[in-house]
């Protein structure tokens, strides 16, 4: 194993991913009392999600799926990526809902190998309280990119005059 790792930081490859990581830390560095919040955000959600399916009294459908432990690992980086960048409310409790509804659904996975769907949407399709909480936090996000923006644009940012 030794010689391996030391072959991947010899090659060039392994280089440039050091690199790459090494420019990519000062930025994986959101403000403790945002991660706070994303983290609990992330339980309240998970915690909401797990009392709706233990407490449930209406009909349940199974739906399998098929979602890899990577995935978390990726959506994980981006949150904190996204919060180091812009650091506002909108974009904390955004990553909370994304991460609390992603950790949901993985541990439904992991437990009983489906993710239960309860809440009946339009036609045969239905959904559970993970799934509203990621769509919810997609439009979070996306509204604090939205303000990140109409602020840069605010302050002439994107002025033609002052790139001249």
């Amino acid at each position: 194993m030794a010689k391996v790792l030391k072959s991947l930081t010899n090659s060039a490859a392994g280089r440039r991913l050091q690199r790459t990581t090494r420019s990519l830390l000062p930025y994986l560095n959101p403000k403790p009392a945002q991660l706070r919040g994303m983290l609990l955000i992330a339980a309240i959600c998970l915690l909401a999600d797990w009392a709706v399916k233990k407490f449930n009294w209406w009909y349940s459908i199974p739906h399998f799926a098929e979602r890899p432990i990577w995935i978390l690992a990726l959506f994980l980086i981006a949150c904190l990526l996204l919060l180091s960048v812009i650091p506002t409310r909108w974009m904390m409790i955004g990553c909370g809902l994304l991460l609390g509804g992603l950790f949901a659904n993985l541990i439904d996975l992991q437990v009983d190998g489906v993710v239960w769907n309860m809440i009946p949407l339009l036609g045969d399709t239905y959904a559970n309280l993970a799934d509203v909480a990621i769509v919810s936090s997609l439009v979070l996000l996306l509204m604090g990119l939205l303000g990140r923006f109409l602020k840069l644009w605010q302050q002439g940012y994107f002025s033609a005059k002052e790139r001249a």
